[in-house]
């Protein structure tokens, strides 16, 4: 992962006009493969919510979403994350990183379901799942934390 998707602040290191058609490549192969894809784990730092000047307002998910509608949004190229998860028949598993701790596999699935029909994070239980552990390496079954 470290894509870092934030709203294309001079600080933030996804910048839209630079990185846009590059994840829009690999959402391509999701899109063409999804059927043989058994997991797809996406590691920390998929969005960026820590790397804003002082005086900067840190978005919500939601404005993240709004301010990269090419590839949160349904896409007549159909390289988006939308289709992108509905095509993986496998499952998806979400790691957060330090820049976007605080983000949920629950909420990243209420907005970008809220596009479509269908249930689109897949391999996962009922709309009560747990969110996303974050920074699993301090569970305490391993003896740190």
């Amino acid at each position: 992962s470290d894509m870092h998707i934030g709203t294309n602040f001079e600080t933030n290191w996804y910048q839209q006009e630079v990185h846009e058609r590059i994840i829009k490549s690999v959402l391509n192969f999701v899109v063409h493969n999804g059927k043989e894809i058994k997991d797809l784990v996406v590691l920390g730092d998929w969005f960026e919510l820590w790397n804003y000047p002082p005086e900067a307002t840190i978005p919500s998910l939601e404005e993240i979403f709004r301010r990269q509608l090419g590839l949160f949004d349904r896409t007549k190229d159909q390289r988006n994350f939308i289709d992108a998860m509905e095509a993986i028949t496998g499952s998806l598993r979400y790691i957060n990183g330090d820049h976007d701790m605080q983000v949920s596999l629950v909420q990243v699935n209420e907005l970008l379901s809220s596009k479509t029909d269908k249930r689109i994070l897949p391999g996962h239980g009922d709309d009560l799942e747990k969110q996303a552990l974050a920074n699993t390496y301090y569970q305490k079954k391993w003896g740190v934390g």
